[in-house]
């Protein structure tokens, strides 16, 4: 069956050569899906300081997850979040894909938020965030 490119995620596959053992900080935008397992965060991009491209249409991370650290609900649909992450490869029907997974940081870190009113908040909170987890 013929895929459209997005369908591989090869930005992410391409910087999953250079970043596969860091944790990263990533944005998306919440698609809200009432009664489901995943939370879909569109237009994926890395959080840098200068403004980056997006390098994935959609990811999907696990809802148990995020919910234990962050609830997002209908209300938070379209919203900015920001995460941190790890970047890996998995089959799918024979075909290796990029994904995302959300990253397991101590305890007093907090890996997932809603976008704060300003960069410079979501900047900090991503320092704080990654701190030492930072590679």
């Amino acid at each position: 069956m013929k895929r459209n490119k997005n369908y591989f995620r090869y930005d992410l596959l391409a910087l999953a050569d250079d970043a596969s053992d860091k944790v990263l900080i990533f944005t998306g935008i919440y698609k809200h899906q009432e009664s489901s397992q995943w939370v879909t965060l569109s237009a994926l991009r890395v959080y840098t300081e200068q403004k980056s491209k997006t390098i994935c249409g959609h990811v999907n991370l696990n809802r148990v997850q995020v919910d234990s650290t962050l609830h997002l609900g209908e209300n938070q649909h379209n919203k900015t979040i920001y995460f941190c992450g790890k970047i890996s490869a998995y089959e799918h029907y024979g075909d290796v894909r990029g994904r995302v997974e959300l990253a397991q940081l101590s305890r007093e870190k907090t890996p997932i938020w809603i976008s704060k009113s300003s960069d410079a908040e979501n900047k900090k909170q991503a320092d704080q965030s990654l701190g030492s987890e930072l590679t």
